[in-house]
């Protein structure tokens, strides 16, 4: 799998679903829909090929695979608030 295979929308709804931890109020945070939230976590484990939430009585449960990439998830972030930074100081 290459990096471009992967869309930043779905690593949005993954972080989304790790902090808020139900697909409806990571769909609130990102503004669109539940099925939505779905269709793009499916899409994000099909294009990694990797299950990191295990479906349980209508819910998804976060898998230790996915702890451990939620770590990295997060440092990615912490890399695109210092782009921002970087380009709001060099505008200022």
């Amino acid at each position: 799998m290459l990096a471009a295979d992967l869309r930043l929308r779905q690593v949005e709804a993954f972080r989304a679903l790790m902090q808020w931890r139900t697909v409806t109020r990571a769909a609130q945070a990102l503004g669109i829909s539940q099925p939505a939230v779905s269709r793009l976590l499916a899409d994000f484990e099909a294009k990694t090929a990797q299950a990191f939430f295990e479906r349980r009585q209508g819910r998804l449960l976060s898998t230790v695979e996915a702890h451990a990439l939620h770590d990295e998830v997060e440092r990615a972030f912490a890399g695109f608030e210092r782009v921002a930074q970087a380009a709001a100081q060099i505008r200022g």
